[in-house]
């Protein structure tokens, strides 16, 4: 039984095959200690106000247990979390306040009762392999330096990392669509199909563990932490959202609509760009995050939108197969990101936008970093916050993420960054890129 924490390590509790019947109904206790771990090591958070008192129900969803082709004899089923009635040893049926999961199930139904719509999310995944660490720099030993796409990697062992991961993944039920070098040194990406949200989410903690068991095989480490070398490119985790009706429809394309996709999808983008100051605290929750946002360097530096446009926060794209607008891809969300509490947050800003109907201004047809700066002035941009604690800062002022996240998941995830930001800051950048290495 496999989940997150809220700083996205992933945890497991392992028992034998015949309990599953009955963990699934009773779960497993854990102490409340299991949501305000930081991504350091196991300690107490101050001012997340959970400590040895109290558990929660830990309980394996049935309906996501896959088997892991890379452990003979050993299946997942992932985990949400319940209040717990000591007295009947079963769960209470209530949802964990702390429980991101079930915090992106929340949103999932507040978006189809009020609008009747659902996610369908397809996922840019990048990555970089490594051989192990200098013992000089003690930083990343780079495995290759493939230009973009360059076939020659096909005969390597990184092009065979990628493509048994790729076969890998299919066995999983994960659709692949493309897989290809990224510009990075041993860096690579995955394209994948489109999934429904809660579906997608699910995915990307399979993902992880699947890359991770295959470059160990192989003799080599695998991370999506952000930013490992300064002078290279960071890994990405891109979102292409779009949103379908209750009869699978998909709500984005509008060829006669000005700006050629529907009013609601253009609220809900413009809600998520209004949002964005505060975004980026769930979705690039890492000091590492920080690191990956450079003018120029496709990583959405200004908050802006335009038609495929990858400098931008908000690309509205066509599908790889031609034909009109139909999914919007939201650049500003790394590996270090909870996938769960992350997408809830897009979700949560994107129905703000559309229940005040906000709508976009111009597109942004060319980089904004290379406009003079008087330009930018006049157009209004702005950047993305440059740091974590700025982020945090900003998403303390917005009430909308805010009542979505809930007075007890807010408070515990801020306690939880802002003590990683004040301890992780003090470390070197070689003992930040080990540890960011080891757990993402």
């Amino acid at each position: 039984m496999a989940f997150c924490n809220l700083s996205n390590a992933m945890m497991s509790v392992h028992f034998p095959i015949h309990r599953l019947e009955k963990l699934s109904k009773s779960g497993i206790g854990k102490p409340y200690a299991v949501f305000q771990t930081p991504i350091m090591y196991d300690t107490i958070t101050p001012g997340a106000e959970l400590g040895c008192v109290g558990e929660v129900n830990c309980v394996p969803q049935l309906d996501t247990i896959r088997v892991l082709p890379w452990a003979p004899n050993t299946a997942v089923a992932l985990a949400e979390f319940y209040t717990r009635d000591i007295e009947k040893d079963s769960i209470s049926g209530s949802a964990s306040p702390y429980c991101s999961r079930s915090f992106l199930k929340k949103q999932l139904a507040t978006l189809k009762s009020e609008f009747g719509y659902e996610p369908v999310v397809g996922l840019e995944v990048e990555f970089i392999l490594f051989k192990g660490y200098d013992p000089v720099t003690k930083l990343p030993i780079k495995l290759d330096d493939f230009m973009y796409c360059e076939d020659q990697c096909w005969n390597t062992i990184g092009g065979k990392v990628l493509t048994e991961l790729c076969e890998t993944l299919q066995d999983l039920g994960i659709e692949v669509y493309t897989f290809h070098p990224e510009s990075g040194n041993g860096q690579y990406e995955l394209s994948l199909g489109p999934a429904p949200m809660l579906r997608a989410a699910d995915d990307l903690l399979f993902i992880r563990q699947a890359l991770r068991a295959i470059a160990t095989k192989h003799g080599l480490n695998a991370t999506a932490t952000p930013k490992i070398l300064l002078d290279q490119p960071g890994n990405g985790a891109h979102i292409h959202l779009s949103l379908v009706d209750s009869t699978g429809k998909n709500i984005f394309p509008d060829s006669t609509a000005e700006k050629k996709f529907s009013k609601p999808a253009e609220h809900f983008i413009a809600g998520v760009l209004d949002h964005m100051d505060a975004i980026p605290a769930v979705s690039m929750p890492s000091i590492n995050s920080y690191a990956r946002v450079a003018k120029s360097m496709w990583a959405s530096y200004y908050v802006t939108w335009g038609y495929e446009n990858r400098e931008v926060t908000a690309r509205i794209a066509c599908p790889p197969y031609g034909g009109s607008y139909n999914n919007v891809e939201f650049r500003p969300h790394d590996g270090a990101a909870n996938p769960y509490l992350a997408f809830g947050t897009y979700l949560a800003a994107g129905m703000d936008g559309m229940r005040r109907k906000l709508e976009l201004g111009v597109d942004m047809k060319d980089d904004p970093a290379v406009l003079p700066e008087e330009e930018i002035e006049k157009l209004g941009l702005r950047t993305l916050p440059r740091s974590l604690p700025e982020a945090l800062d900003n998403l303390a002022k917005d009430q909308v993420l805010i009542d979505a996240l809930g007075p007890d998941l807010y408070r515990v995830f801020t306690s939880v960054k802002r003590f990683e930001y004040e301890t992780i800051s003090k470390w070197s950048f070689e003992d930040q890129i080990k540890l960011f290495t080891s757990r993402y």
